[in-house]
C-alpha cells in the first residue's frame, strides 16, 4: 500500500447488486497501481459507501485520471488536500 493511490475495496463489495467488477467494465484497471491510503477520489469527496452506479463511476473516473496523471507533483497536492479533509470533513474515512 502507498500514501496516495486508488483506494482498496473489499472483493466482495456490491452496488445495485453487482460486484463493482461486474458493474464497471474498466474497474480493473484501478488495480494497475497499489491502493493509497487517500487518493483523487477521496479529496474529490467520492468516499463511504457507494448506493448508486453513478457514485462508483464517479470514482472510477477519479481514479483512472489519478493513474493517467500520476506525478510526483500530484502526490503531493492530493497529500497536502487530504489533510484539512480530514479534520474538517464527518465522512473522511
Amino acid at each position: 500500500m502507498s500514501l496516495v493511490g486508488p483506494r482498496p475495496h473489499a472483493p466482495e463489495t456490491e452496488v445495485e447488486g453487482m460486484s463493482f467488477e461486474n458493474a464497471l467494465r474498466l474497474y480493473h484497471l484501478r488495480h494497475r497501481v497499489k491502493p493509497g491510503i487517500t487518493g483523487l477520489a477521496q479529496i474529490r469527496g467520492q468516499r463511504g459507501e457507494t448506493p448508486a452506479l453513478s457514485a462508483l463511476e464517479q470514482r472510477l473516473s477519479s481514479d483512472l485520471e489519478y493513474i493517467q496523471s500520476w506525478s510526483l507533483w500530484l502526490d503531493i497536492s492530493i497529500m497536502l488536500q487530504t489533510i484539512p479533509i480530514v479534520f474538517s470533513q464527518t465522512n473522511a474515512w
